[in-house]
Formats: C-alpha cells, sequence, structure tokens
C-alpha cells in the first residue's frame, strides 16, 4: 500500500490559460516548467507588448493559502527567478470548483519594455498547505547557507505552468536582471486574499497591495523586495539537496508522501 502511494501521480492543480500554456496538464511538479520543452514547434506562442497584461489561470484543486509566484526567463526555461514579475501573490480560498470546472483566476503583471525573441512565462504555486512546522519553506533553487541556518525546509511540492511568448520591447533582457522590488522570501503556510469576479467572470485580487500578515513570521521575508532568497539566486534545483533542514526519517517519508496528494 506504502508503495502504491509513493508512486501514485499527481493529481491536476493549475494551469495557464492566457497566454496558452504549452501544455494543458495542470499537475506539473518537475520545475522548471514540468519537463515541457523549451520553445517546441508543437507548442502555441504568444507575442506581448511591454505594459499591463491580464495573466489568466485555471485552477482545479483550492489549495488553501498556497500563493502565486509570476516570471519570465528569456533564452532558456532557468532564469525564472532572476526575472520575477510578481511574488507571493495570495490564494484565492474559494472552493466549489475541480477538474471538470476550474477555478478562474486573473493576475494583473506589468510586462517589461524587454526584446526577448524567446521568452517563458511561468507561474509556480507552491503548497505551502501540506506545511506544518516549520510552516515556511523556500522554492528549491533559492540560495541555501543563510535558509539552513534559520531551519528552512525547500518546498518540497511544488506546481509549475509555463507559457512560450515573444516580447517586442526594445531593451535587452539583462537589463532587468533581478530588478524585482516586490515581497519576496519564505513562502507561508496561510498566504489567502480577498477576490471578486471582475468583468470578465474571473476572481481577481481585491487589493492589489494587500500581503497576509502570516509572511512577517517567516524570517527573511522583505516586503520591500530586499530578500537574498529572492534577488540573488543561482543555484540550480537539480544540484541542490531537496531539504535544508535536517528531519528523522519518518518525517521525511511523510513529506515525500505528502508531496503526491
Amino acid at each position: 500500500l506504502v508503495l502504491l502511494l509513493l508512486f501514485t501521480p499527481g493529481r491536476a492543480h493549475f494551469r495557464i490559460s492566457y497566454p496558452p500554456a504549452r501544455t494543458t496538464q495542470t499537475g506539473l511538479k518537475s520545475g522548471p516548467c514540468g519537463n515541457t520543452p523549451w520553445f517546441d514547434a508543437a507548442h502555441p506562442v504568444t507575442t506581448l507588448a511591454p505594459g499591463p497584461l491580464t495573466l489568466e489561470l485555471e485552477e482545479t484543486i483550492n489549495h488553501r493559502g498556497a500563493p502565486f509566484r509570476v516570471a519570465l526567463s528569456p533564452e532558456n526555461d532557468t532564469m525564472g527567478s532572476s526575472y520575477i514579475l510578481l511574488d507571493h501573490l495570495p490564494h484565492a480560498d474559494i472552493g466549489g470548483y475541480d477538474s471538470a470546472n476550474p477555478k478562474p483566476l486573473a493576475i494583473q503583471v506589468v510586462i517589461p519594455d524587454m526584446d526577448c525573441p524567446q521568452c517563458s512565462l511561468q507561474v509556480l504555486n507552491p503548497m505551502t498547505d501540506k506545511l506544518s512546522d516549520p510552516f515556511c519553506c523556500t522554492y528549491p533553487d533559492s540560495p541555501s547557507a543563510e535558509l539552513t541556518a534559520l531551519g528552512y525546509v525547500r518546498c518540497f511540492s511544488v506546481y509549475h505552468s509555463c507559457a512560450n511568448v515573444v516580447i517586442t520591447g526594445t531593451q535587452p533582457p539583462d537589463t532587468f536582471h533581478s530588478q524585482y522590488s516586490g515581497p519576496c522570501g519564505p513562502y507561508a503556510k496561510g498566504e489567502a486574499g480577498d477576490y471578486a469576479l471582475n468583468a470578465a467572470g474571473r476572481f481577481e485580487l481585491v487589493d492589489a497591495n494587500y500581503m497576509p500578515a502570516i509572511v512577517n513570521e517567516c524570517q527573511t521575508f522583505d516586503r520591500a523586495g530586499a530578500c537574498t532568497a529572492s534577488s540573488t539566486s543561482t543555484a540550480s534545483a537539480a544540484s541542490s539537496p531537496l531539504f535544508t533542514s535536517t528531519l528523522s526519517p519518518l518525517a521525511l517519508g511523510l513529506l515525500v508522501l505528502m508531496s503526491y496528494l
């Protein structure tokens, strides 16, 4: 029974619906884009002009308090943590939706004046609702030394969705490297906000500046975007250990098991 549980594939969770994602699958755990190939000829490509963009998502499982991050990655899929557009977007804890009737979400972002003929638009969703103690975790490509000392674990379950986009701006991508200045740092259990239906029939955050108070309890979290974890990420998830805290074998096994739920 244990082996069957460990190898049961993850259920559906969310996907980008506009710009259209590379795949309609909603349970992609592998970062940064669920093992979907970079600019495959079979995948849709959307041309975006710099400026405001309404990003549309569909969520099929309601992971209460699990926030989102939105980022760009020029030239390949590995640069998302250096080109963050929006982080710690509070979750819309609105039930009654599933894979047959996905929850429609709208996220307002600003596309920079970037000349990027091949960019990946990435959205990720760490499953902080699975956390207990500690109730803060970091995305797997965050630097580990400082966070290890604070006893953090890496977010052991993160879902991803990516869309291929062309950005018709004027400045080279490097101009915007590590320029994000919004909330950053560890993700907390219980990051939820107030949402209301917009004119298009999608749930949108009521207060764009709202941030759940719970994240203040995560050391190194910063509302002004000065966190080391988001601004200087260089380590790759593939070369880094999954956890940065010392866990018992039983606790580790339980975390691995929960990552498949």
